[in-house]
């Protein structure tokens, strides 16, 4: 063996190298001579290997085609290109149809003519709804009633399940808050600018000073006030600071003080003790009359006040909600019951703050959509990360895709709130919604209203209309509506317990509602399309 390779400059290389390394330098050249006959039978065997893949490569594709013969349908061999695009086109249609909220419920035969009779119903009414349509406010909320049409009767009468979003101070109606402000002994503060900022009721001078630095106020008798003002007028004035006006606000700014005086002017007229179990008895009641038999209420658990000024406790607070939320029950066993979810004020100190956090479950991310280069959205991932099982408004959530990936395996829903995120001037046309996407594909969704009595809607059936028109124009059907329903007991804070019962008595009023639906005498029967 010639072991040049070895040795260079007649030094030998240290044995600490890999032994590889020194094998593959081995000269081995002179140990093969040339062999012809070697030579001839490698080349056999090469060409002989290769004419073997090349037939058992032909054979394959052979059988592959003939499978696809034998297995291709007919139609599809004799059918024209237009024809193959149409079932193409179908084929789409359908996986998409599958893949949105609802999309793979089953439903009776039943559910499957009240589902052709709604979706007919809903087709004619959002081709007239959009006619003509601008970019600004929807047409349907600013020049339609839209409480007079048949497809809001047919969503108004439907079992809604649970609402999962909605604040106390949004559920009191106007006409009850002005008749409030006619009683005794209603004291009200009134700004330079002649605007109401605060009520009181109270036998004696209101001691009270303003809560914040936006504003100041003079406090004076509710009966004097009215010897000077006109009642038209009076009443007027007490709307515009009790509600969102369509036309919108300069900027977020002015929108938030607006939204600090309506709250102001509510908690100080239903936080009167004698009053407070009345509004809650009648907020149940609307709750009850829109097809909602379970709520989850964010309340600031507000104190009750007396004439003497006496504040009475949280738990006071909270003693008489369950009180009357049972009086409520005895009357009508079907309501499921309530929840509360503590909202308190935001202006808190850091160790407060670790406390909310520690205990919070339901958190609220997403709602802005100001643009923040430095942490875009943190407090949405934040918000998933620290445990949420529910997101509020979420309208930047499908700017991220790995956190989309993270709310579906963990199974984290989003608070679906349309007009409130219209009213806050957040989003001007429905059909532009985020959330139109998360229901497309899937996304667990829960319906809420937030502070639906600011903009005069009802607990929850405006924003199912709004959503069903507007958000999934044209894709809507009575799947949706099942499974937006089933999914405010699914992602409730209900017990396991709980959430069966209530699931399986919501499934009898839902079936008792398809029966009346389709045996509705004013509904023109539908016609064969077959």
């Amino acid at each position: 063996m010639d072991t040049r390779g070895l040795y260079q400059n007649g030094e030998h290389h240290s044995h600490d190298s890999p032994l590889a390394a020194r094998v593959i330098r081995l000269d081995v050249a002179g140990e093969l001579p040339p062999n012809p006959r070697l030579r001839s039978t490698l080349k056999y065997d090469t060409v002989c290997f290769n004419a073997a893949i090349s037939l058992a490569l032909f054979a394959a594709f052979t059988m592959l085609g003939v499978a696809m013969f034998f297995l291709t349908p007919l139609k599809d061999l004799q059918a024209t290109p237009e024809e193959l695009f149409a079932r193409k086109h179908h084929s789409m249609v359908a996986k998409e149809q599958r893949m949105q909220v609802g999309g793979k419920l089953n439903l009776s035969p039943l559910e499957e003519m009240a589902n052709a009779r709604l979706v007919k119903q809903a087709d004619m009414e959002v081709q007239r709804l959009w006619v003509n349509y601008s970019s600004n406010t929807p047409q349907f909320l600013k020049d339609h009633k839209i409480s007079e049409t048949d497809l809001y009767g047919m969503l108004k009468s439907m079992p809604k399940g649970g609402l999962l979003h909605i604040h106390d101070a949004g559920m009191m109606k106007l006409e009850i808050l002005i008749e409030l402000t006619y009683r005794d002994d209603l004291w009200v503060c009134v700004g330079m600018d002649h605007v109401f900022e605060n009520f009181r009721f109270s036998n004696v001078f209101p001691h009270i000073r303003p809560s914040a630095d936006d504003y100041k106020c003079i406090w004076m008798l509710m009966s004097n006030y009215h010897t000077f003002e006109w009642r038209d007028r009076y009443e007027e004035m007490l709307k515009e600071g009790l509600s969102l006006r369509e036309g919108g606000y300069k900027n977020s700014a002015e929108l938030a003080c607006h939204m600090r005086r309506s709250h102001r002017l509510i908690h100080g007229l239903v936080t009167f003790q004698p009053l407070w179990s009345s509004f809650l008895f009648r907020m149940l009641e609307d709750f009850y009359s829109d097809g909602v038999h379970y709520v989850e209420l964010r309340s600031s658990l507000p104190l009750l006040y007396d004439l003497k000024g006496t504040n009475f406790t949280i738990l006071d607070t909270v003693s008489s909600i369950v009180t009357i939320t049972k009086m409520f029950m005895s009357t009508y066993p079907d309501f499921i019951g309530i929840k509360i979810i503590y909202t308190p004020a935001r202006d808190l100190n850091d160790s407060r703050m670790d406390q909310y956090v520690e205990n919070a479950r339901l958190l609220k991310a997403g709602e802005s959509r100001c643009p923040d280069m430095t942490k875009p959205h943190a407090n949405l991932i934040d918000a998933v990360l620290l445990g949420s099982k529910r997101i509020g408004h979420a309208l930047n959530i499908p700017q991220h895709p790995e956190l989309l990936r993270t709310m579906r395996h963990m199974q984290v829903a989003v608070e679906l709130c349309p007009l409130s995120n219209h009213y806050m001037q957040y989003i001007q046309d429905f059909r532009e919604h985020p959330a139109a996407y998360l229901l497309a594909a899937g996304y667990p969704i829960v319906m809420g209203s937030d502070y639906p009595h600011f903009w005069d809607a009802a607990p929850l059936t405006d924003d199912f209309y709004v959503a069903f028109v507007g958000i999934v124009s044209g894709r809507g059907n009575i799947r949706l509506l099942k499974q937006l329903a089933l999914n405010s007991f699914l992602y409730s804070s209900l017990s396991c317990t709980e959430r069966t019962s209530a699931i399986n008595q919501w499934s009898c009023s839902w079936n008792r509602w398809i029966k009346e639906f389709v045996n509705q005498t004013n509904i023109a029967p539908i016609e064969d399309s077959s």
